[in-house]
């Protein structure tokens, strides 16, 4: 799935730690810290909370490749890989099922 969506980036766009689980993950991270720190200003929080969040925020955008970030994303890559089992040969009954739990995922 990563593979894919490196497909579709746009060019000028350039990936966190040249990954795309992890530049996911990082854009989740930095629009959560955004999201919530005008709402610790307005609860009267100390500044010096809300300037570290802002601060690790930005830090996450800046992240450089390290041993770490890249062990993420061979762990992602052994993790997500099919194990190429195609629908015709799962039994109708967890076929169903499982149909029906994705589709009320992904509705939900």
């Amino acid at each position: 799935m990563c593979d894919y969506i490196k497909t579709l980036v746009p060019e000028d766009v350039t990936l966190t730690c040249d990954s795309v689980l992890v530049h996911m993950f990082v854009s989740c991270a930095y629009s959560l810290i955004m999201k919530i720190v005008p709402v610790f200003r307005q609860w009267k929080m100390q500044i010096e909370k809300v300037d570290f969040l802002v601060a690790l925020g930005e830090k996450l955008c800046n992240l450089d490749p390290t041993e770490d970030t890249k062990a993420i994303q061979d762990k992602a890559t052994s993790v997500f890989k099919e194990n190429g089992t195609a629908w015709d040969e799962i039994p109708e009954d967890y076929a169903t099922v499982a149909s029906e739990v994705v589709s009320c995922k992904f509705q939900s």
